[in-house]
């Protein structure tokens, strides 16, 4: 049906280049064509607005605007070029498909100054129709963007905005009537259609739009003035003092720093004054424990009557919520009522969120009464958390425009952009905390001509940092003491971005696996450069050999591994590479549980969370910005708890200086390994990278063959060279001299130095692996060195100490005295700080200790590190009973334990089970576990300076 328009007045259009924001930011995106997009070749950008460098204060409201909205403009093209780009060609097609909508027009506006440049002018005008009340067609909604194709122009398509649209039903019939007020460009004085076919626009501009208005409302904001012109007096908290009674509320134990932030947000909330304060601190400084005790703290003491508590992501505002349901009902003992709402889509949350959640909460109320429903639940909630988004979400927006909403605290603040971190003042909102890191992540602008304008992609929280870093004082409160990361992890960050100020107070449970490793191989990156099949390989081979090698059944909870890549063609890759790894399928279901691992694409998904393992993956050798992009890499060096695994084709990276300083220091720590991925393909083979020691060489001195670990010890003219110590609080590693007995070389299994070799390497191995079993305390066995003698006078004290004839045994007391003062003299050749116990091993049948004969071994309790003189060098040694095949390790593992300090079960009246052990008759086809008494012995000696020689960490 034709609709014939009748003119009913005419108007000058609106001259925008003096009117509001608003009209000034519709003005430039009307001027686009749809057709640009569509055919995919919209190049550059199409506006009158130039990109301006933002400044760190501002003289009034008009000289942000300058800043702010061309930024807009520019990111808004970006969005709708990169939104066409992922169409498929069929996808226009669809959308022409749906129904038409035919709107009449009327105050259509023509009336036109000739003074005005007409590139400065848009049309508003008005239009209505009608719909049926039971049809399911579709029509424009307000403040969205729709097309029409103007036949008084021949036909050329252009866009509209919906600025204002009112529902009506019309009495006596089954029908709306919809009246809209339309915003287009001014194409001329004899251009006006008659009607217009509009269509729908697929991409949505509320996005853009909120932050236009976050803008547009600021210079009305009690905070204004602060934001504008950063002062002191603006951004100080309100001073405490000793009549100040805050204290926390939870069982939570709060440092010095934690404790002053959590009491100073308290007072200056209580104080009621308009601020914008600031917490800033480092990865792991616990600045979610002090928003969340904040937040207890205000509720207990009625400090107000609610608290709007943002992020920029799900993922940060989820980890509060969870804090905060943790403690919810410890609170409700109190007396202290938390009633936590969380707004937001339900698909991006966290399941054990949900319940909280107002999606959640809503979906089951009747459809009459759920408007009454929806204000009764926003008033009543005293915590409502969202992201900085959803907090001015249309659908929520006029509930919460009612509630009185005073305080709003946004946790990691350095991410997100200035008119982000403002969205929450259209509630109403005084008193702004804001908490972040400025060295983390800043906001992400994808404007390409935006990014070359320097400190455009810059937070506020970033703006206020660089006003008063360089002055005598600060108005912000800093954390300083990191709980998060081991020292291996911090070490670096702390050095290069936080200039030495992080204390280290991390209590991280041992892993037994290095905690800090550099891996660079010679893997290009694919065609693409976004993709690395051999890193990618390499990360899928670490991670199974960390399942096969750990011991994750001795923990006591899930083991989280984080795999990082900055590319997510790369994670998409690993991903594949997983699924289709028939390995993993072999391994028990008991141990895959054992370890939660996931893969996100960019640390940017990774912020605010943390891992016990972090593996990056690098992807190319030739560093893009992204890869050089600091913030980026401070994110995902400080996300591990544990252990961090850098992989990446590292050749050319220390042509970055941020990279150069990072490899140096690595390279100074003996933590960068340079490596083939091509033969790292089994947990074997992978050990060497994850655990102590298993790569060896052999070297000859004298009539000795030494069969020297290159990772404990550095070789010069023939001689050891101590070791350096490097002190790690949580785990002792125990380095071994292996002597062999000459009488082992003459039987068949062990004629050539090879097969010796072989041998003690696979039993080693297995007491290794027998200690991973401890529960309580972390102890990792490696070889110092195996020493071989070539012919029977070497130790010649062997040879005389055989006892019997048919079934020679060796005198353990004579034996042990000879090889400590054998050991002693030549420390020339074997310096005593290079090994903590050594073991000889012998194919005689039994040894003889005092009256007793054939048994496994012998040795001395609390022997190891004895150094002073060759009597206390004997008592760290042993002796057991070797012979083809493995079962000697079990020997091995308890006569070391002895020397660690542990006794036999039965003289600790510990359980008599002869599957222990350290059980005194224990077998060695059953032995697999450790007694309490073990277990206690060794976390005494743990604890204590008895063996502090265990403390050093064997070079790799």
């Amino acid at each position: 049906m034709k609709i014939n328009i009748v003119t009913e007045d005419v108007e000058n259009p609106e001259n925008v280049r003096h009117s509001n924001v608003r009209l000034k930011f519709l003005h430039q995106i009307l001027q686009w064509k749809p057709q640009w997009f569509l055919n995919k070749n919209a190049t550059s950008i199409f506006t009158s607005l130039k990109l301006t460098q933002p400044k760190l204060s501002y003289k009034n409201f008009e000289e942000y605007c300058q800043v702010q909205l061309p930024l807009l403009v520019y990111e808004f093209w970006n969005d709708v070029v990169e939104f066409h780009s992922t169409l498929d060609d069929n996808d226009e097609v669809k959308s022409q498909s749906l129904e038409l909508f035919k709107i009449p027009l009327f105050n259509r506006c023509l009336k036109v100054n000739p003074d005005d440049d007409t590139n400065d002018r848009i049309y508003r005008f008005k239009a209505r129709a009608k719909i049926s009340s039971d049809t399911n067609v579709w029509f424009p909604r307000h403040s969205t963007l729709i097309k029409f194709k103007n036949p008084s122009v021949e036909n050329q398509e252009q866009y509209a905005y919906i600025d204002y649209l009112t529902r009506q039903k019309v009495e006596d019939k089954s029908e709306y009537e919809l009246l809209y007020e339309l915003v287009t460009k001014y194409v001329g004085k004899n251009n006006i259609p008659d009607s217009i076919v509009v269509e729908p626009v697929k991409m949505k501009i509320s996005l853009t739009l909120n932050y236009l208005n976050s803008l547009i409302l600021l210079e009305k904001s009690p905070l204004c003035e602060a934001i504008l012109k950063p002062t002191f007096n603006d951004h100080e908290f309100s001073p405490i003092n000793d009549k100040d009674q805050i204290k926390p509320v939870t069982k939570d134990k709060l440092d010095s720093k934690q404790l002053e932030a959590m009491v100073r947000i308290v007072k200056t909330v209580e104080d009621k004054k308009s601020k914008i304060c600031l917490v800033s601190g480092p990865a792991g400084t616990g600045k979610s424990k002090v928003i969340v005790n904040s937040v207890l703290s205000m509720l207990s003491r009625k400090s107000t009557d609610r608290i709007l508590v943002c992020g920029q992501s799900n993922l940060t505002i989820d980890s509060i919520v969870l804090q905060l349901l943790d403690k919810k009902s410890a609170m409700k003992e109190k007396g202290i009522e938390c009633k936590i709402l969380r707004l937001g889509p339900e698909e991006k949350m966290n399941e054990l969120v949900k319940p909280v959640s107002f999606m959640c909460l809503t979906k089951s109320v009747d459809a009459n009464k759920k408007s009454d429903y929806i204000q009764k639940l926003m008033s009543d909630a005293n915590v409502i958390v969202s992201t900085l988004m959803s907090c001015r979400a249309a659908y929520y927006r006029n509930y919460l425009q009612g509630l009185n909403i005073s305080v709003c605290i946004i946790d990691e603040a350095s991410q997100a952009s200035e008119l982000e971190t403002f969205l929450p003042l259209r509630l109403g909102v005084k008193m702004l905390f804001l908490v972040g890191d400025p060295h983390q992540f800043k906001p992400r602008v994808n404007s390409e001509e935006a990014m070359k304008v320097l400190n455009l992609d810059k937070s506020f929280f970033h703006r206020v940092h660089k006003i008063f870093e360089k002055k005598d004082k600060t108005p912000i409160l800093s954390l300083n003491t990191q709980y998060r990361m081991t020292k291996a992890i911090a070490q670096w960050p702390n050095h290069y971005f936080y200039k030495g100020m992080l204390k280290n107070e991390s209590t991280v449970q041992p892993l037994g696996i290095y905690k800090y490793k550099l891996l660079n191989h010679s893997s290009p990156e694919e065609e693409d450069g976004l993709t690395n099949m051999g890193e990618a390989k390499l990360i899928v081979d670490i991670t199974y050999a960390l399942l096969m090698l750990m011991g994750l059944g001795k923990f006591g909870f899930k083991v989280s591994l984080g795999i990082i890549t900055l590319f997510e063609e790369q994670r998409d890759l690993i991903i594949k590479m997983f699924d289709q790894e028939e390995r993993f399928k072999s391994i028990s279901k008991e141990r895959r549980d054992r370890m939660n691992i996931k893969v996100v694409k960019m640390s940017d998904c990774f912020q605010g969370s943390q891992c016990d393992i972090i593996i990056l993956s690098c992807v190319q050798s030739k560093p893009t910005d992204r890869i050089y992009d600091p913030h980026r890499i401070c994110v995902s060096l400080t996300r591990a708890k544990h252990t961090l695994i850098i992989c990446g084709n590292l050749s050319k990276y220390k042509e970055n200086a941020m990279w150069k300083d990072l490899l140096d220091d690595a390279e100074d720590r003996d933590a960068l390994l340079d490596i083939e991925v091509d033969q790292l393909d089994k947990p074997k083979n992978i050990k060497w990278l994850l655990i102590p020691c298993k790569q060896k060489v052999i070297m000859k001195i004298g009539t000795t063959l030494l069969f020297l670990n290159v990772f404990s010890f550095a070789v010069s003219r023939v001689i050891f060279n101590p070791i350096s110590f490097r002190i790690e609080d949580d785990t002792m590693f125990v380095e071994v001299l292996v002597i062999i007995d000459y009488e082992m070389t003459k039987l068949k299994a062990y004629d050539t130095e090879e097969k010796i070799i072989e041998h003690v390497l696979a039993v080693w191995d297995e007491v290794d692996d027998t200690y991973q079993h401890l529960k309580k305390t972390d102890i990792r066995i490696s070889l110092a060195g195996i020493v071989i003698p070539k012919d029977s006078g070497v130790f010649n004290f062997f040879n005389k100490h055989y006892i019997g004839l048919k079934l020679p045994a060796i005198d353990y007391k004579d034996v042990m005295a000879n090889m400590g003062r054998w050991l002693f003299d030549h420390q020339d050749k074997f310096p005593s700080d290079s090994y903590d116990a050594f073991m000889i091993s012998t194919h005689s049948p039994d040894v003889k200790y005092g009256l007793m004969t054939q048994i496994g071994g012998v040795s001395m309790p609390y022997g190891a590190c004895q150094t002073e003189n060759y009597r206390k060098m004997m008592s760290r040694g042993g002796i057991i009973h070797d012979g083809p095949g493995l079962l000697s390790h079990k020997n091995a593992a308890h006569e070391l334990a002895h020397i660690l300090g542990a006794g036999h079960d039965q003289e600790s009246q510990c359980s008599n089970d002869i599957n222990a052990v350290m059980h005194a008759l224990s077998d060695p086809y059953t032995t697999t576990s450790w007694s309490s008494c073990s277990e206690n012995a060794f976390l005494e000696a743990y604890r204590s300076n008895w063996f502090s020689c265990l403390a050093n960490i064997p070079p790799t």
